[in-house]
């Protein structure tokens, strides 16, 4: 029984195979290969090459009413006691459009109890952006595919939490699973 051929003697072949095939398609002016002409180089074995990491835009224009706090806890108006603060809060007038801040899919559409109506979208570096806050019908769905800038739905009121404050968006990030500060990636 032959043994298997070794990764050289597939290399081999496909390199033959490509020779053969370009000398049967180019026309036969000459056996040399033009001065400024290289080989190409077999990359079998090389690191993979990183995709460049996705770009993060503002899902609205506005003010920031309130910033990210970290593990400091702040307080809060409406809920008349001290907390973290896991997003941002942009001002916008109800109905405004919330665009998704990068490519990605969309991970869940949900209502929470505090935060309202809430889609998450997964983005090619594993990030997560979570838009809060929203209209009681957002324009996209689970597993759906959006494009940086494409509408997911509308600045609404429905987060209890955060009723007390002035029309906005909450929006926020989480890296590798951890709540992070959009500010720190935005455009």
């Amino acid at each position: 029984m032959d043994s298997d051929p070794t990764v050289a003697d597939m290399l081999e072949e496909k390199n033959l195979m490509l020779a053969a095939w370009a000398k049967a398609e180019a026309p036969a002016l000459s056996d040399e290969a033009p001065a400024d002409v290289t080989a190409p180089v077999d990359n079998i074995g090389s690191e993979p090459v990183e995709a460049a990491a996705p770009v993060y835009y503002w899902p609205v224009s506005g003010e920031l009413t309130r910033a990210h706090s970290g593990q400091r806890l702040v307080f809060d108006e409406t809920m008349q006691d001290w907390r973290t603060h896991e997003g941002i809060d942009i001002l916008a007038e109800r109905g405004t459009p919330v665009q998704a801040s990068s490519a990605g899919t969309v991970e869940s559409v949900r209502r929470d109890d505090m935060l309202g109506n809430v889609v998450t979208i997964r983005h090619s570096d594993g990030c997560l952006t979570i838009y809060a806050n929203l209209e009681d019908s957002p324009a996209v769905s689970e597993g759906q595919w959006v494009e940086a800038g494409q509408s997911i739905g509308a600045v609404g009121h429905s987060a209890l939490c955060e009723v007390g404050q002035p029309s906005h968006l909450h929006f926020a990030m989480q890296v590798n699973g951890r709540a992070a500060d959009p500010m720190e990636y935005l455009a």
